[in-house]
């Protein structure tokens, strides 16, 4: 049993702006009337955000697992479907949203459009702050490491001395 997260439903507007500042393009129409095609390459772009990889290598089939199948070269984009729907899952899953079915793809409509996006931009604002903070705790760690290991050798020279005197 999971408890679902909440999130602020951003309008279509908002939801564009902050998609060009993840750097992926989508037509205002894209997402006012989204189609398979619409929603496909929007979600495909936002793989290639989180994942840091192309779409292309992300999705591509394992070469030895398509030797199991009798007819390999009927499954080849079949796999890379179901690839990226795994992944879309995750990331919905991940941002708050459990909702994402293979009807979303084919069906898609506005209002469940809106709400992925909202769920998916607010998981990266969230992404993007926690790591903002991660690596200012690695700083505040290294500063304090690097305190220590001054204490450490200062203490290990006036040890040195202490030794020397009190012979």
């Amino acid at each position: 049993f999971t408890i679902p997260y909440s999130f602020p439903l951003l309008t279509g507007i908002d939801i564009l702006e902050c998609l060009s500042q993840m750097k992926i393009k989508m037509p205002k129409e894209a997402l006012m009337e989204p189609n398979y095609e619409s929603l496909k390459n929007g979600l495909e772009n936002l793989i290639e955000f989180f994942s840091g990889k192309n779409i292309e290598f992300v999705c591509k089939p394992n070469f030895l697992a398509m030797n199991c199948f009798l007819h390999p070269e009927l499954h080849e984009e079949s796999i890379g479907f179901i690839v990226k729907h795994r992944f879309f899952q995750e990331l919905n899953f991940s941002s708050g949203f459990t909702r994402f079915s293979f009807r979303d793809y084919f069906f898609p409509n506005f209002p469940k459009v809106r709400k992925i996006f909202s769920a998916i931009i607010n998981f990266a604002k969230f992404r993007e702050e926690f790591l903002i903070f991660i690596k200012k705790q690695n700083q505040n760690f290294g500063r304090i490491y690097l305190f220590n290991v001054t204490l450490f050798r200062e203490f290990r020279y006036l040890k040195k001395k202490k030794n020397f005197f009190f012979r």
